[in-house]
């Protein structure tokens, strides 16, 4: 086995270890994968099918930035067109809703209170 054919294995082991993707896809009203795949191989391929990957390289780095599935990308641009139109009425009325409601479908999910989620931008934000 070659070093790219290990690197490429060793890092869908530890993706194995996501079993939510079914349930974070519904946080964003989309579903990736509605039929059952007939193999682990099948379903690897169909998670990967839902990226758009350079073939330059493997990214490995999630650490720093994390590319997103494109329903997950193309659902954020909406959101993104939307808040841009309202502007200043989204910031000071409807954001707070949505943040709420967002909570909620995370806390359903993990199974707690939406009281007992926060959802930060990053790990170091208060």
């Amino acid at each position: 086995m070659d070093k790219r054919t290990f690197i490429k294995n060793a890092s869908l082991l530890g993706l194995g270890s996501i079993t939510a993707l079914p349930a974070l896809a519904h946080l964003a009203g989309t579903d990736p994968q509605p039929d059952p795949p007939a193999t682990p191989d099948d379903y690897w391929q169909s998670v990967r099918n839902t990226y758009n990957l350079t073939p330059d390289y493997i990214n490995l780095e999630n650490g720093y930035y994390c590319i997103q599935p494109r329903h997950i990308l193309d659902a954020y641009k909406r959101h993104i067109d939307e808040v841009n139109l309202q502007g200043a009425y989204y910031m000071r009325t409807v954001q707070f809703d949505n943040k709420k409601k967002g909570a909620e479908r995370l806390a359903a999910i993990v199974g707690c209170t939406a009281d007992e989620v926060i959802i930060t931008r990053n790990t170091t934000e208060l």
